[in-house]
């Protein structure tokens, strides 16, 4: 009889031990041996604990731990943003390169020669015009009517063909300017597209007008003054 007591008090013993082990430890995957397979049944009063066991028994739910392991695996992404460059813009002004760059400034000289040029002969003719007029007014009274209006006709004629001398000049060198600006421009932008995509920039503006402020702009135009010079 004191041996039947003494197995009792200590499979009750075993399973209060378990019963704290397993709701210290609810992720173990290992079920505790039920007390009842060892010994006899407990007492009533501590048949509460058999009961807890039981259901403390029950694996943990797999999703948290497959949820845990795909965002380690796998870390999350908002979609093509996750993988965009940052924005770099800039600008240039073509007026300053014109003004500024060796060989802007060669182009300008060029057509400064071309100019006085033209004018050097425009000037020429005026003077020979100028001349001839105040010789016509001088001789105007010693002719009769029908040669002054013959003279006048000639000395019409000549600034007519002045005149005309004028627009042609205007014209050529309006034309080797164009021919001037759009060779230099060529040359800029070439060198602008190759500045751009050596340097990872966005978007590079040329003579720019207007900024919100909002986006940092850098201004390149003395790096393409330097590869333009080169």
């Amino acid at each position: 009889m004191k041996l039947t007591i003494l197995t009792t008090l200590l499979t009750v013993s075993l399973a209060t031990t378990a019963f704290c082990t397993e709701a210290t430890l609810p992720s173990s995957p290992q079920p505790t041996p039920h007390p009842a397979t060892s010994a006899p049944s407990p007492p009533s009063s501590l048949s509460t604990p058999n009961v807890s066991v039981s259901q403390t028994t029950t694996p943990p739910a797999a999703t948290p731990a497959k949820s845990s392991s795909l965002l380690d695996a796998q870390p999350l992404t908002y979609g093509p943003l996750a993988t965009t460059a940052p924005i770099k813009l800039g600008y240039v002004d073509i007026q300053k390169i014109f003004q500024e760059s060796r060989t802007g400034l060669k182009a300008v000289e060029s057509l400064k020669k071309s100019r006085d040029k033209f004018q050097k002969q425009l000037t020429e003719k005026g003077k020979k015009l100028e001349t001839l007029k105040k010789s016509l007014e001088a001789k105007a009274q010693q002719m009769n009517p029908l040669e002054r209006e013959s003279k006048s006709k000639e000395f019409q004629g000549k600034v007519n063909e002045f005149q005309e001398s004028g627009q042609k000049a205007e014209k050529e060198i309006a034309k080797q300017a164009d021919d001037v600006r759009r060779k230099l421009q060529e040359q800029v932008s070439k060198l602008i597209r190759g500045y751009g995509e050596k340097n990872g920039y966005t978007l590079i503006a040329v003579d720019l007008l207007y900024s919100d402020g909002n986006h940092k702009l850098t201004d390149i135009t003395g790096d393409i003054i330097k590869e333009l010079d080169k």
